[in-house]
């Protein structure tokens, strides 16, 4: 049947030689594979002297098998060789595998190819696949060929090893390039697994020392993955005897081990093997059909009852060949015990819930109902919104993407989160009052979310109580909507914590203050979100209901566990930050950063509003100091330069608040002589303020500035302000022209002449017109030679493109 040695070492290169009593290799017929004098499929005779070298035992990676192992060390030319023998063949002696290994030999590309030549004549077909190996140059050239049925698949050693060095029993046989598995993961080699009919497999590699090694295999796929499912399964089976007649938390094990086998082979067969393999067991819980025809996505997914939509073969699928399997398992078998799974994987929950109410698996199947339910919705209300977007023709809706950081992180939060985001397109009305059936359809979706709360524990708890949350949001049922998200941020695996955060303050948001902080405070989830109690208190807080912000910050410290006698009496948002990490190192929250300051800012507007009380028995001097300082205070404009060594003035971005205190003021401070300075300021800083905060608005202050003091040198500089509100803030190049005309014709000597000229020559430039700002530029290096405004402006002439407020500080 075989090449005798003589003609083994006629045909082959003398580097072959040291290896030709190794190698028998089958002539014809092509059906017959062999290595080392054993045929693949042939009985391996007892009395063979060959076989006799070998050691043997019983196989404990195959089931009714025997291994067989062998290392020899042979001289050659470059030194001692080692050649190391496996062989494994049934108990009836019948070869399975066969392999050789023989390491370091003498190598080159060109010896390398010339053997594939000629083990391609000698096993009489052309190779199925010849791979070279590798792309990386600093790793040993190697190579891996196949004849006949056989199959490799490459793996993840590292994920798949127990630290054996040449085998993995949960794998089975292994193929690499070194005829080492470590050294080729090492070396970023890839590690087969063989599965398939039977064929022949000859790797080889190489290093630049041309010293490799040579690895030969003949093997029956079919039959390795046939005896390693059968031992795997009885293992599993073993420890599924000592477990309670209602725990099923083995399946996974049995499905995964079930489809790779359908796969290696085919579904009759795994099940064949499953179904002998289970009657050696007299508990037969687990045993199914429908494992083999199982995809492996489902099986992960459901072991850990998740339902995800990749999951679903349903009648538009990309691969019709599954959901056939799937099909046909069902029809074939329809009292099998495990059928629901096959009807999930088609996409059919009603019916896979139909055939087994009390499923390992109910809570995925009920979600999976719901969950497609909201699906359908949502898609009706994202067309129904999109439809009303090109209608009222605004510009392009805010898209949102897949980062669970916006307001959702699901399969379907790329809807949620662009209706959430652009509410303005449907006026922040409830969904429910447009989209078709949403209320029967929420009906009909209810039960499974409510089947799936009712275990919390599972991954799907949180994301049913989230869309429970949304779907009584937007049928106008707030306190129904409140107490699933207060659910869902503590349930589940918690990843729709966020979510449901952002939903609540949706709820809560357009309420009174007052009515918020009670919400917050009585929910036993909600007390805990530092974001919820922030927004409670912000909401206080720009009522200007000092006191009730206070009350609302101390009970969140309170909540949050934070002690208000170690936080200090600041503003300071640094001060604030560094006090909360000596307290706890964890507390890493801007939310919870901003209650000790609301908390502070809330005090001193108090303590400011009894002192306005009596303002008018004190001091016009310290009535202008104690006011002009609490609302500078409140109402940075221009960020302070870094100064190495001092820290910037203790000053805020409070403009809302510094606004109401200048108006409190106003209607506190008396209108007479003695008070017009600071109520003279009082008007300009609201100007100023305005052209930031509300640049639509700052005409308003200052007609009452020219009312109230008609003569006052300051109305040059609040004209000043409103070209910046109107050029810089609004856009609005023609109404900031036209006042700066009647400002130079009106004070063509005052203050801020020169702000004004700097603001239309940096408008001009930015309307572009060029001509116009070269020509403003050019008066400002008359008018105002020895200023920083003539720096400026021979920047901007030598930059005439180069839109920018340069260093130039809004009303500096």
């Amino acid at each position: 049947m075989g090449l005798n040695m003589a003609i083994a070492a006629r045909f082959w290169p003398p580097v072959f030689v040291l290896c030709a009593d190794l190698l028998t290799i089958g002539s014809a017929p092509a059906a017959q594979y062999s290595v080392d004098g054993f045929v693949l499929g042939e009985r391996v005779s007892p009395t063979n002297p060959n076989y006799q070298s070998y050691t043997c035992k019983q196989s404990g990676d195959f089931d009714e098998a025997v291994r067989c192992e062998r290392t020899q060390v042979k001289s050659g030319k470059a030194g001692n060789i080692t050649v190391f023998s496996a062989l494994i063949h049934a108990q009836d002696s019948t070869a399975i595998y066969i392999m050789t290994n023989a390491f370091p030999v003498s190598l080159s590309k060109a010896v390398v190819q010339n053997e594939i030549t000629t083990l391609s004549t000698e096993i009489n077909e052309k190779p199925a696949k010849v791979e070279w190996l590798p792309k990386d140059a600093a790793a040993p050239t190697a190579v891996v060929v196949t004849w006949g049925q056989v199959q490799l698949d490459e793996i993840d050693y590292d994920a798949t090893s127990d630290g054996s060095q040449d085998k993995s029993p949960h794998l089975g046989e292994l193929i690499d390039c070194l005829g080492n598995l470590k050294r080729s993961a090492q070396d970023g080699l890839p590690i087969y697994r063989i599965h398939g009919g039977p064929g022949y497999v000859y790797s080889a590699s190489f290093g630049t020392a041309a010293r490799g090694n040579r690895h030969y295999v003949v093997v029956d796929g079919s039959q390795l993955a046939v005896r390693l499912f059968a031992l795997s399964l009885t293992d599993v089976l073993k420890k599924d005897q000592a477990l309670a007649p209602n725990d099923y938390h083995l399946w996974p094990e049995v499905a995964v081990l079930t489809r790779r086998l359908s796969l290696d082979t085919s579904p009759d067969v795994a099940n064949a093997s499953l179904d002998k393999v289970f009657a050696k067991f007299q508990r037969k819980k687990l045993q199914s059909h429908v494992w083999s025809v199982l995809p492996g996505g489902p099986i992960l997914h459901l072991a850990d009852t998740e339902f995800w939509p990749v999951d679903i073969y349903g009648p538009n699928t990309e691969h019709p060949k599954i959901r056939s399997d799937l099909q046909s398992m069902l029809a074939a078998r329809s009292n099998d015990p495990f059928r629901e799974f096959a009807y999930y994987a088609s996409g059919d929950f009603e019916g896979a819930l139909k055939s087994n109410p009390n499923s390992i698996i109910s809570d995925a199947i009920h979600y999976a109902a719901g969950h497609t339910i909201v699906e359908a919705v949502l898609n009706d209300a994202f067309g129904v919104v999109k439809q009303r977007e090109k209608a009222q023709a605004k510009p392009t809706a805010k898209d949102t993407t897949d980062d669970p950081n916006t307001d959702d992180a699901m399969e379907v939060s790329p809807i949620v989160s662009y209706l959430m985001a652009n509410a303005d397109l449907y006026d922040a009305k409830p969904l429910g009052s447009f989209v078709p059936q949403f209320a029967e359809r929420a009906a009909l979706a209810k039960p499974h979310f409510e089947a799936v709360l009712q275990h919390p524990a599972t991954h799907h708890a949180d994301d049913a109580a989230y869309f429970m949350g949304w779907l009584a949001f937007h049928q106008n049922k707030p306190a129904e909507a409140l107490s699933y998200l207060s659910q869902a941020m503590v349930i589940g695996n918690r990843d729709f914590e966020y979510g449901a955060l952002r939903l609540t303050l949706r709820v809560i948001e357009k309420r009174p203050p007052s009515e918020q902080f009670a919400i917050v405070d009585a929910d036993p989830h909600f007390s805990q979100q530092s974001m919820l109690w922030y927004a409670a208190a912000r909401a206080a807080y720009r009522a200007f209901d000092f006191p009730l912000t206070v009350k609302i910050a101390e009970r969140a410290l309170a909540a949050l566990k934070v002690p208000i006698d170690r936080l200090p009496l600041t503003t300071d948002p640094k001060r604030i930050e560094e006090a909360l990490k000596k307290i706890d190192p964890d507390l890493g929250d801007l939310n919870l950063d901003e209650l000790p300051y609301l908390l502070q800012a809330a005090t001193e507007f108090q303590q400011y509003q009894t002192f306005l009380r009596s303002v008018a028995s004190v001091a016009p001097e310290k009535a202008y100091d104690t006011a002009r300082a609490i609302i500078m205070k409140y109402s940075l404009l221009v960020d302070p330069p870094d100064k190495p060594g001092h820290p910037p003035p203790l000053a805020h971005h409070d403009l809302r608040q510094a606004l109401h205190l200048i108006d409190i003021t106003r209607a506190a401070v008396p209108s007479d002589s003695q008070h017009a300075l600071l109520r003279q300021w009082l008007l300009y800083r609201k100007v100023r303020i305005m052209a930031v905060y509300k640049p639509e608005a700052v005409h308003e202050p200052i007609a009452e500035m020219e009312k109230e003091f008609p003569d006052s040198k300051l109305l040059d500089d609040v004209y000043a302000e409103q070209i910046f509100a109107q050029g810089v803030m609004l856009q609005d190049v023609k109404g900031a022209e036209a006042t700066f005309k009647f400002l130079i014709r009106k004070y063509p000597n005052g203050n801020a002449i020169d702000n004004a000229y700097s603001w239309m020559g940096i408008l001009y430039r930015c309307a572009g017109r060029k001509d116009d700002a070269q020509s403003i530029n050019g008066e400002i290096l008359r008018r105002f030679s020895l200023t920083r405004h003539a720096k400026y402006a021979r920047e901007r002439m030598a930059n005439p493109d180069d839109c920018r407020l340069d260093g130039f500080s809004k009303g500096s």
